[in-house]
């Protein structure tokens, strides 16, 4: 049992009534990572903002798939260097290969501090609204037509 004299002082420190010089505070920092959106299209630049690293901390930045790694182009990890703060920007150039209509996973890892955040996006903006004119009511099979295609609404 807890002697009287050291639930006194527990309180105090509590309480903020008993100063403690021989225990140190930590600031504790909230660890961010974000994108500029959620979604992107096949070929967008996908911008990936953090904080709360440790400043000059090398940090490793991985894409990949929701349910894991695959064989596709772009899921190899990469490194930059936090800033004074301990913020960081970077890009991720969305592939065509194997991203349509995914949920991918942005995780970034301080190296020296071991801290990890994650967050995620998806690539599923390739809806196409296409608009031509044709000059008879019918097309026949084989024929070419020039079509105009936005990938973004």
């Amino acid at each position: 049992m807890l002697s009287k004299r050291l639930l006194l002082l527990l309180a105090g420190l509590v309480c903020g009534l008993v100063s403690a010089p021989h225990l140190n505070a930590a600031t504790v920092n909230a660890l961010i990572v974000q994108t500029d959106t959620t979604d992107y299209a096949p070929g967008d630049s996908v911008v990936i903002t953090g904080d709360g690293f440790q400043p000059g901390e090398t940090i490793q930045v991985q894409v990949t798939h929701q349910a894991g790694i695959t064989s596709g182009e772009g899921h190899t990890p990469w490194t930059i260097v936090a800033d004074a703060f301990g913020r960081f920007k970077t890009f991720w150039i969305v592939p065509a290969d194997d991203n349509v209509n995914q949920v991918l996973v942005v995780t970034v890892t301080g190296l020296s501090s071991g801290l990890v955040a994650t967050t995620t996006f998806t690539d599923g903006n390739t809806v196409l609204k296409f608009t031509t004119s044709l000059e008879d009511d019918s097309v026949c099979a084989g024929t070419q037509l020039k079509v105009c295609a936005n990938l973004r609404e």
